[in-house]
């Protein structure tokens, strides 16, 4: 009877073992992929945007480029569901750019740019933003707030113009 007991307290001790094994297996698998997957979401990088050549672009005239629908277009409220935005590149006197979503940031329409009044103009609503992006007609959005155009980061590589798909600048005053 004791050689049962025995035994039995053995086959015990030997499975608690076994599940303390599998236990810290599991434990360690998971901080792997927790820490995985932490690496993972801390490593993506901002998509960056082919614009175009630098010489594509003359100093103080906007020129509209057509691209792909950028992740932070798809983030607007009121913005139409298509396969492209246009975004507005303008190079600056001190031979930098800037890069305007051609998007009205509170309706969600196209703007367009006209060369003789020199304002962006929206194409659903009447807001006009100056060369800059900056609302000038003063209309408030529904928060009771004007918002300007959005702006987002460019970089230059090899004489190549590229934009970040991230905002810039989001003024709203």
């Amino acid at each position: 009877m004791n050689d049962q007991i025995i035994a039995r307290e053995m086959r015990d001790a030997r499975r608690q073992r076994v599940l303390y094994v599998v236990f810290g297996l599991t434990v360690v698998v998971l901080m792997v992929v927790c820490v995985g997957l932490l690496f993972a979401m801390m490593s993506q990088g901002t998509a960056l945007v082919r614009l175009g050549a630098t010489t594509q672009f003359t100093q103080g005239e906007p020129r509209d480029v057509a691209v792909r629908a950028l992740e932070t277009s798809k983030l607007m409220p009121n913005r139409t569901t298509l396969s492209e935005d246009v975004i507005f590149v303008i190079k600056q006197p001190d031979g930098s750019f800037r890069a305007l979503l051609g998007i009205e940031p509170i309706h969600g329409c196209f703007v367009s740019w006209s060369a003789t009044t020199r304002h962006y103009s929206g194409s659903c609503s009447t807001d006009r933003y100056d060369a800059n992006g900056i609302n000038v007609t003063g209309v408030s959005s529904a928060a009771g707030n004007v918002a300007n155009m959005i702006e987002f980061p460019t970089s230059v590589e090899n004489n190549v113009l590229f934009l970040e798909d991230r905002v810039l600048r989001r003024d709203v005053r």
